[in-house]
């Protein structure tokens, strides 16, 4: 019958993945070739097939062939799987335009290809097109905690605190243990100034990692502003030794010794340049210097 058919088909691709993921290569392409060679447009095997070969011969000439199987597909729009890893391929050839263009074109986009397209919108720093993208995958897929994440966070850099502050306890709702999460709610209380909830969140966070050099840094901010000197020192040295390179710590660190006459303050004065730290050096990014 025709559903036992689509299920051996199913049961097929499922098999060739596995291969792939465990790292038996071959035996993966040998997979995925047998299912082109029954069904030629079935979107799984294409996009399979083509992960194999981009990491034998290199992205570009499998850009090519992707292109022509999704032009002489009877169904583009139903090649999902093909679209996003061509899109993948073009990102990682440095085509970004291009791959904004693929995942564009269907009249139908599936969730995957959304929130792939987000994420570009959001590294582009066109946030306003990427935050409408994720708010549709979260209609569809309101459990997708990686787009619910992203979006509580460009949510804050528009400065719609109160939307970023309610992504941020949904996400804490779902999963307490993650500390990212407190680290963002932190951030979205920081911005509205409310530096007493700030500082319990990112200790909350501290926590469940004490490894995260931003977290230290912002904590030693809110203590810098609450005249708590010898706090904010300890947090912002563990920040450099987390990070050697850290230039907003060793800046914040500079400022804090020089105030007290204190020789260490040329030192990461020095050090502060040298990675490059701005004039001015608010924390409240991770992943900032």
């Amino acid at each position: 019958t025709g559903e036992a058919s689509v299920a051996r088909l199913s049961s097929r691709v499922l098999r060739a993945r596995i291969l792939f993921r465990l790292g038996r290569v071959e035996e993966a392409a040998d997979a995925a070739q047998a299912l082109l060679e029954e069904e030629p447009h079935l979107d799984a095997a294409l996009a399979l097939a083509s992960r194999i070969r981009a990491l034998q011969s290199g992205p570009a000439p499998e850009i090519a062939h992707l292109r022509q199987a999704l032009a002489d597909a009877p169904e583009p729009d139903r090649k999902v799987e093909t679209r996003l890893v061509l899109a993948g391929l073009l990102l990682s050839d440095n085509r970004r335009s291009e791959a904004v263009e693929v995942l564009e074109t269907s009249q139908r986009p599936a969730f995957p290809e959304r929130a792939l397209l987000a994420e570009i919108l959001l590294e582009d720093g066109d946030l306003e097109r990427a935050a409408a993208l994720f708010e549709t995958v979260l209609v569809e897929r309101p459990t997708a905690q990686g787009s619910r994440f992203a979006l509580a966070k460009i949510y804050r850099r528009l400065g719609r605190l109160d939307e970023a502050l309610a992504q941020c306890e949904l996400l804490i709702s779902i999963d307490g243990s993650d500390p990212a999460f407190y680290v963002e709610r932190g951030l979205v209380h920081h911005r509205a100034e409310r530096l007493a909830e700030a500082e319990a969140d990112y200790r909350r966070a501290l926590s469940l990692d004490a490894t995260l050099p931003e977290t230290h840094l912002n904590l030693a901010l809110i203590e810098l502003a609450t005249d708590r000197d010898a706090e904010a020192e300890e947090h912002l040295l563990r920040a450099v030794e987390l990070r050697p390179d850290y230039a907003k710590a060793h800046f914040h660190l500079a400022r804090l010794y020089a105030r007290r006459g204190d020789p260490r303050a040329g030192e990461h004065s020095e050090r502060a340049i040298r990675s490059g730290a701005p004039s001015q050096a608010p924390a409240l990014e991770p992943g900032s210097r």
